[in-house]
């Protein structure tokens, strides 16, 4: 398979394009989470009014990861190759909109991103919903089967 000959590129972040440093145990612990239980869909099964206060210290916590976000090795200058290519670049994450922004911005990978190619959970159901890929492959025009192809086994 050559990859060199592939237009779009569709990325997670954190652990992906930075380096991760969620400590999920601790958040969920934070937020008075039952253990185990992702963090979203624990969120999702609470009273609204509830599930509002816990995404707001959410987004808090995050955003504060945020400002210490590092890139990841080698993942700037792979995205500075793949633009040199003409690819097109996109991210999906389980992160909110300004979340991932800030995000980026720290550890200098912003330029590679703008908004319509973030998808957040702000934008539609989050990962592993195939909700996000679905809404950058609309977004790019592109054949949904021609990618799977090469990116799914």
């Amino acid at each position: 398979m050559n990859l060199k000959s592939k237009k779009y590129w569709l990325f997670d972040m954190d652990g992906t394009l930075t380096c991760a440093m969620h400590d999920f145990d601790a958040m969920r612990a934070q937020l008075e989470l039952p253990p185990g239980v992702p963090i979203l869909e624990a969120l999702a099964a609470m009273e609204p009014e509830l599930a509002q206060q816990k995404h707001q210290q959410l987004d808090d916590m995050e955003l504060d990861m945020a400002a210490q976000a590092i890139a990841q090795p080698g993942s700037k200058a792979l995205l500075n190759f793949l633009c040199s290519q003409g690819a097109q670049l996109g991210i999906v994450t389980r992160n909110g909109k300004a979340i991932a922004h800030a995000t980026l911005a720290a550890c200098g990978l912003d330029h590679f991103f703008t908004s319509e190619t973030i998808i957040s959970r702000d934008c539609c159901t989050a990962k592993p919903d195939p909700a996000g890929v679905n809404l950058m492959l609309d977004r790019w025009s592109a054949a949904a089967d021609a990618f799977r192809s090469w990116c799914f086994p």
